[in-house]
């Protein structure tokens, strides 16, 4: 009976891999998946200008990643699976209402795997921009082979290990910078503020926008925590170390090509950086232009292969927490059924688990969600531009904003012992401190967005009620997360039925209260 509990209760969640992401590794992939340099931000430039960038980039720096990145460090350590964030408001909700709690972690996944698919499909776009600075214009068939070229690369990248992936992009990430540098110290003589740092047109939507997709993703990184191979409790410090990077080569180019633009701002625009480096030497555009081409693939291919596994979290029958508070992360190596007592199963099910939620069985990687993300991204490149993605994104990037605040504040309040391998300086009065800091910074942000873009407030609007159809048709005509779905089939869940109201065998099981987890 052992032995058959142990199949009728395992999960997809794969195997430790032998190969673990290096604490550089590690830094170099949030760096990778947050700003990773300065392309793209032309877009903000030629918004607001030099000087309203430069102090938009700190702002967003001190007031936004800073405190975010504190917040997904304690989550991430007290949650250290690859279900990464789609779990978090589960698992707060959940302690308030069971039936409320899985309407608002479902919003929460919908919109968190929303968010991804086109910040990563931005990439491709950034890329194909920056090509063309060294080969001239292209047309739109060729400019969009180039794309799906860059969308396959990244699901055959991804059918290999994440560490293996991660070394391989840190070190390429660290070498493409070295022009930037270079640059920065040609024309630091020539840096003068009164000049070069003149306002423009003032779009703020289209700033405001690009900073946070520059800096967005530190919350992702909850995913691929379990694959890290060095203590969780330097999860922050290399968080820390990603922000310095971000700010450290978003502030470099901008000074060094401000010298470059003859003080006017419609010369930013997406690949000025290559262009306005060719004033400097030809080597310095080529190797600007080459750097954007890989860095950007590196990001899509770093990106792609942590928004799969968002995905993959989301087909998922449930996850679980030992009855201190620590997560369940493989069931494999269970003794014996007796070892599932007091352990509490929070349902997921958004999606059928049938392919998406499933891993490839020779890598362990979700490879079919992989090919899923990489679909909609090619649509996404067809039918939406640069500015469209970035600036829509804002809104349901602040949906799950507000979501996984309040449940880390849920959690601090509910499960105040529960370990935590890093914990905010100051307790629950610095947690509070942390949420009000980013409410107000990120706030700010969301209601100038409304303003000036309200009809992009209302699709986000009615998208999420989209979102709020397919959860009631799902829970109420599917029968959507009852507590036969954590069993593979409905065979064995009739044959633990049976087991348990067989009084000769009640012994030998783990009594389990049936009831639906909604």
């Amino acid at each position: 009976l052992a032995t058959s509990w142990q199949e009728i209760m395992h999960t997809d969640e794969a195997q430790p891999s032998k190969r673990k992401l290096s604490y550089f590794s590690f830094i170099w992939t949030t760096f990778l998946l947050t700003s990773a340099g300065a392309y793209g931000f032309e877009y903000a430039v030629s918004a607001v200008g030099v000087g309203y960038s430069l102090l938009l980039v700190t702002l967003f720096a001190v007031f936004y990643a800073f405190p975010i990145a504190l917040i997904s460090s304690e989550l991430s350590g007290l949650m250290p699976s690859r279900h990464g964030q789609i779990i978090w408001a589960y698992r707060a909700f959940y302690k308030i209402n069971h039936g409320f709690g899985d309407f608002i972690g479902y919003l929460n996944a919908a919109n968190v795997v929303i968010f991804w698919i086109l910040n990563t499909a931005a990439h491709p776009i950034v890329l194909t921009q920056y090509l063309t600075t060294m080969t001239g214009p292209l047309s739109t068939t060729v400019m969009y082979l180039i794309k799906f070229a860059v969308i396959l690369s990244g699901i055959i990248v991804n059918s290999f290990e994440f560490s293996v992936i991660a070394h391989i992009t840190s070190i390429l990430c660290v070498v493409m910078m070295l022009p930037f540098c270079v640059a920065f110290f040609w024309t630091l003589p020539r840096i003068n503020p009164t000049t070069q740092w003149p306002p423009c047109g003032l779009d703020w939507p289209l700033a405001i926008t690009t900073c946070v997709w520059e800096y967005a993703g530190f919350e992702s990184l909850g995913s691929i925590v379990q694959e890290i191979g060095f203590p969780t409790k330097r999860l922050y410090s290399a968080f820390l170390f990603a922000i310095l990077a971000d700010l450290t080569t978003l502030l470099i180019p901008i000074l060094s090509a401000a010298t470059l633009a003859n003080d006017r701002c419609f010369d930013w625009f997406d690949g000025f950086f290559a262009v306005g480096y060719g004033h400097l030497t030809k080597s310095l555009e080529y190797s600007v232009t080459v750097g954007a081409v890989v860095i950007n693939w590196c990001i899509y291919v770093t990106a792609l292969g942590v928004v799969s596994r968002m995905l993959w979290a989301t087909a998922q029958p449930y996850f679980e927490i030992k009855t201190d508070g620590a997560m369940v992360l493989s069931q494999a190596n269970l003794a014996s059924p007796r070892d599932q007592y007091g352990r509490t199963r929070i349902a997921i099910n958004i999606l059928p688990k049938r392919f998406i939620g499933e891993l490839y069985h020779h890598t362990g990687r979700p490879i079919y969600a992989t090919v899923a993300i990489s679909v909609f991204v090619a649509l996404a490149n067809i039918s939406m531009d640069f500015g469209e993605m970035v600036e829509f994104n804002l809104f349901t990037y602040f949906v799950f904003f507000c979501i996984e605040l309040c449940a880390y504040l849920i959690l601090k309040h509910t499960e105040p012992d529960t370990p935590r391998i890093f914990e905010i300086p100051g307790g629950t009065l610095g947690g509070w401190a942390t949420v009000i800091l980013l409410l107000l910074s990120y706030g700010t942000c969301f209601w100038v967005m409304a303003f000036e873009k309200p009809v992009l407030l209302a699709i986000a609007v009615a998208m999420n009620g989209m979102f709020t159809f397919y959860y009631i048709g799902g829970k109420f005509c599917c029968h959507r997360m009852y507590q036969h779905d954590i069993f593979e089939d409905m065979e064995d869940f009739e044959t633990y039925v049976e087991a348990k109201h067989d009084s000769t065998q009640r012994s030998e099981i783990v009594e389990y209260e049936y009831e639906p987890l909604i």
